[in-house]
């Protein structure tokens, strides 16, 4: 009689609720699991080894607890938890030292905070997003939220928040400033270099106008001679100050690390530490933050170059989140990551709209056909002195002119930004109705956030070619 087929029949841990104390316990006991198997390994003659070998009895995972990849300890946590879960539902109880439990806020956590705190946040973006309050640093800076924010009823977002704005705010708000400080600079050098060479070329080919002509014509000439040489001289020391301070490519670099210290804020909630090992995440950030601190220029080159297509989903964290905090995490991201970035991205194609206005009305376009007219009227011989004089001065103006416009259109890329950002922001769009509609579950939070800032990460790695890209750039 053949044997039936086995049939796993685990404990059943469905009804298990963890406390803080026992997250941090399954983190502990998940790498004391790691430091007993490596001992093991230790003792029966392996090595660390970049791949697994048994015949020389290589592994590439004895190292310490700390340097695993997320995967391998999600592995060790995942065991851990489930014996905890198991003991629990037999029926133990399992309880830390009077001195080691982590002390509970005081109180009863009122059960309507949550969504009156999700209500002012959205009332604060509406502000930000019109330009009335804290339209500089609504997603970043989350002191009135950490005001408002009932700690007794979301303990691990408030901790979070407290430790973000502590530790990586400052970082962020410097970083910004640099950016925006560089951008300035580069846009006027951009401007003074443009104008003053096409208005130095303009100079130059009137004076030749003016040299045909007697009289007043002959003053005119001298004056602009004197034109001609000061806008050389400031177009030439615009592009010299550009080369020598390098405005532009320090203003990319800072920009990223600024964009950079924004995806790490919102992409906390996406580590295992963040839920289970507030201390282990806490050391995670500080290190995060100090290396883009840091970040030079090849870095930021480097790391355009890393795209991915498809996110690197990481795996749930093995432990049970509290509803509270779920709902204020997926209230946040949504609120102050997805909308308020979807409202930036409105803002800036209608601003880049208004700006494109030499492409937009074909000023190229219609310089070319007066170019055509002018030449015509020539070629046909039908002005006379000086009128013959004017057309040829005239005819070599304009195409001075239309490069000068073309330079400047590609000096700030604004037709191609406005595309860009009119498309994000209906990409955005996207998202925020498909977290809005999603079951507030963590693994669905933890799917949206690794996806939503795959998306931010590879949209700047665009925006940052495109402005790599750009003719006017050192």
């Amino acid at each position: 009689m053949p044997k039936p087929p086995y049939v796993p029949k685990p404990i059943d841990t469905t009804h298990v609720v963890l406390s803080q104390d026992l997250r941090a316990l399954t983190e502990r006991l998940a790498e004391n699991s790691h430091e007993i198997w490596a001992e093991g390994r230790l003792a029966q003659g392996w090595r660390h080894g970049p791949s697994r070998d048994d015949a020389q009895k290589l592994h590439p995972d004895l190292v310490p607890y700390a340097e695993l990849s997320d995967s391998e300890k999600d592995f060790d946590r995942r065991t851990a938890l489930g014996s905890i879960e198991a003991i629990l539902a037999l029926g133990y109880r399992i309880e830390a030292p009077l001195g080691r439990r982590t002390p509970a806020p005081s109180g009863v956590a009122d059960p309507g905070a949550i969504p009156r705190w999700i209500a002012a946040m959205e009332t604060a973006r509406e502000k930000a997003s019109a330009k009335k309050e804290r339209k500089a640093d609504f997603d970043m800076d989350d002191g009135p939220e950490l005001a408002t924010l009932d700690a007794r009823a979301c303990p691990v977002t408030h901790a979070a928040l407290t430790e973000l704005n502590e530790v990586l705010l400052p970082v962020w708000r410097e970083a910004d400033r640099k950016a925006l400080r560089n951008q300035k600079w580069h846009r006027r050098i951009a401007a003074v270099a443009i104008s003053a060479g096409t208005a130095a070329t303009v100079a130059a080919i009137l004076q030749l106008v003016a040299r045909h002509m007697s009289g007043e014509g002959a003053s005119s000439a001298k004056w602009l001679g004197v034109v001609e040489l000061v806008t050389v001289i400031l177009a030439a020391l615009a592009i010299g100050v550009g080369l020598w301070f390098g405005t532009h490519h320090g203003w990319l670099s800072h920009r990223q690390a600024a964009e950079r210290l924004r995806s790490l804020k919102f992409a906390a909630v996406v580590r295992p530490e963040f839920w289970n090992d507030m201390a282990g995440w806490k050391s995670w950030l500080a290190g995060e933050v100090a290396q883009l601190r840091s970040l030079t220029e090849e870095e930021a080159h480097q790391w355009v170059g890393d795209e991915h297509v498809e996110p690197q989903s990481p795996e749930p964290p093995c432990c049970v989140a509290s509803p509270n905090d779920l709902a204020a995490c997926a209230a946040l991201y949504r609120v102050k990551r997805l909308e308020f970035q979807r409202e930036y991205f409105r803002h800036q194609a209608s601003l880049q709209r208004r700006r494109s206005w030499i492409v937009e009305r074909k000023v190229g376009l219609w310089l070319f056909g007066a170019i055509f007219v002018v030449v015509f009227l020539h070629g046909i011989h039908a002005l006379h002195p000086p009128y013959e004089v004017y057309a040829i001065a005239l005819a070599a103006i304009l195409p001075v002119i239309g490069f000068g416009l073309r330079a400047w259109v590609a000096a700030f890329e604004v037709a191609r930004s406005r595309a860009l950002f009119q498309s994000k922001a209906g990409a955005v769009e996207d998202f925020v109705e498909r977290h809005t509609h999603a079951a507030v579950t963590l693994e669905h939070l933890v799917r949206d956030i690794a996806r939503g800032e795959s998306f931010f990460a590879n949209e700047h790695r665009e925006w940052y070619r495109l402005q790599r890209e750009a003719e006017w750039t050192s």
